[in-house]
């Protein structure tokens, strides 16, 4: 069809988090709800169990660590699942 040719699938680039003051001393999974309100919490926390998140460089595999304060956080949002379309 039109959409031939579509068919690579793009990761977006790593998005980095600084964790505000106001989120220190909570639980990651609670500071990534608050800072990609555009995932459900369930999404955020599969991605860190494949590995997706980073604090402070370091690969995370758990989503109820509590990161340092002013820890940099590193998220590797996937997109959205796509209907792709190789004909």
């Amino acid at each position: 069809g039109p959409e031939a040719g579509r068919g690579l699938i793009a990761v977006s680039e790593p998005r980095r988090l600084e964790i505000p003051a106001r989120l220190s001393g909570r639980r990651l999974d609670e500071i990534l709800a608050e800072l990609c309100p555009e995932r459900s919490r369930a999404a955020l926390q599969k991605l860190v169990r494949r590995g997706g998140v980073k604090v402070d460089g370091k690969k995370v595999l758990r989503s109820n660590i509590r990161p340092p304060r002013r820890a940099t956080l590193s998220v590797q949002l996937e997109r959205e699942p796509v209907k792709v379309d190789f004909d």
